[in-house]
């Protein structure tokens, strides 16, 4: 009894150091600085006016061209809350190296605005969805007003980054992540179903080893179930909006990434404990189930760190290798290293190590 309380207290210890080792690191690795962009800043009228088209010129310095700048405000509410895109530019303008670029934008007919936010995009066609920089500046007041050209004055803007200033890959191959995204989908259900008829029907196994398999198998469910579910995109989509609107009913949405910093710290850290105490437990076992955990704990944390929408972390797994998402690579090695372990205990390798 003495040796076994000996012992939890060893991993305990042991679990607390790899936890704080995490959190520091991973702390440090995500700071979040809010850094003005180099590549470019708006001159507009330091108070906008509904119902008016206002002129806004975006000087721009050292932008890898030839590409598309384009100028679009976005609105926040009179009771503080982001309500996205509002109007775009009358033009878009294919920029390269430094020079400026005049736009008239609409302000809106929308009452229950009060600030406007501008957002400069780069991209090769002028759609978002394909932009390679973004910057926003910030919130500008908006007013009742009868607005005359050249009466309000002019105020130099600066913007700060939107996201990781990074170039994206045009060469992103979309229809292959599609296929995987659906043939992962399929395996997560295919390796949760299993899991659950592997807690009823264990291997052949006798005593405490029968047990362990029992119980190892139920703890994998549970992950796996978790992971299944949190793929589903209408229920990711219904828990982002929730997160979302709470956050901006009590007055947090603007310290979110904050917030998700805290939150990745704590997932990451709190697993690698886990993950820690569970290898020790397990690591005279058969390796099969070594292999299983691993690419479980793998999946679960990309699920896991990906419903975050943290910009940092969605730029690591969104990163394109080979023209598919890093995300969608390690949930590949992931459900290999599930399957082949899977096999293993299939072949009765496990009963030969328990022998």
């Amino acid at each position: 009894m003495k040796k076994r309380g000996t012992r939890l207290t060893g991993e305990l210890l042991a679990v607390v150091i790899i936890m704080t080792l995490f959190a520091v690191g991973l702390w440090s690795l995500l700071r979040d600085e809010e850094k003005t962009v180099q590549w470019c800043y708006v001159i507009t009228c330091e108070d906008l006016c509904r119902e008016a088209l206002v002129p806004v010129t975006a000087v721009y310095t050292n932008v890898q061209g030839p590409t598309i700048l384009s100028v679009d405000f976005h609105g926040v509410k009179t009771d503080g809350t982001y309500c996205g895109f509002i109007s775009s530019a009358d033009s878009t303008q294919r920029v390269s190296g430094s020079g400026t670029s005049s736009f008239n934008i609409f302000t809106g007919t929308r009452k229950d605005l009060s600030r406007i936010i501008i957002v400069v995009s780069l991209s090769r066609n002028g759609l978002w969805n394909n932009h390679t920089h973004s910057a926003v500046t910030k919130s500008i007041p908006l007013k009742d007003c009868g607005y005359e050209k050249g009466t309000a004055a002019s105020v130099h803007y600066g913007l700060f980054d939107n996201e990781p200033a990074q170039e994206k890959n045009m060469k992103m191959n979309e229809k292959a992540n599609s296929i995987l995204k659906i043939i992962n989908t399929v395996l997560i259900f295919f390796i949760t179903g299993l899991a659950c008829i592997k807690t009823v029907y264990p291997a052949s196994l006798t005593g405490q080893e029968r047990q362990f398999n029992k119980n190892y198998w139920r703890f994998i469910a549970a992950f796996m179930i978790l992971v299944g579910l949190l793929t589903i995109p209408p229920l990711r989509l219904m828990l982002t909006d929730a997160v979302r609107e709470v956050s901006r009913a009590n007055d947090w949405y603007s310290g979110r990434r904050y917030l998700q910093r805290i939150i990745t710290v704590i997932i990451v850290s709190a697993t690698m404990g886990v993950v820690g105490l569970i290898i020790n437990r397990i690591r005279e076992k058969h390796y099969s189930y070594l292999i299983i955990f691993s690419g479980t704990t793998g999946l679960f944390l990309v699920t896991m760190l990906r419903l975050l929408s943290y910009h940092n972390i969605d730029a690591f797994f969104n990163y394109p290798v080979m023209g598919l998402r890093l995300w969608l690579i390690i949930d590949c090695v992931a459900f290999f290293l599930i399957i082949a372990g899977i096999i293993m205990q299939g072949t009765g390798k496990i009963h030969a190590h328990n022998e």
